[in-house]
């Protein structure tokens, strides 16, 4: 996985996962590195959220949203069609 980020200054910058910009929900960076070792990078994302109970809701993720999820690892519903997976 390719980690990268850019601080030009206070509130601005980039948080890039394998190209995919995830500053916007970024809250926090922490990078750990020791001779010998790989870097380490921990990630606070910013996570809101909702309850809600709606019957027959259709639930989408924006592309960009899901590609930085499946990327740390998220896994799509069994239930999403295949071509979407």
């Amino acid at each position: 996985m390719k980690f990268s980020m850019t601080l030009p200054g206070a509130g601005r910058g980039t948080v890039r996962i394998d190209g995919q910009d995830v500053a916007a929900a970024t809250t926090g960076a922490d990078i750990r590195t020791r001779p010998g070792e790989p870097t380490q990078v921990v990630l606070e994302l910013m996570l809101v959220r909702t309850d809600l109970d709606i019957e027959d809701a259709e639930v989408t993720v924006p592309p960009a949203t899901r590609k930085a999820l499946l990327q740390l690892g998220w896994a799509p519903p069994a239930d999403e069609p295949e071509g979407e997976r």
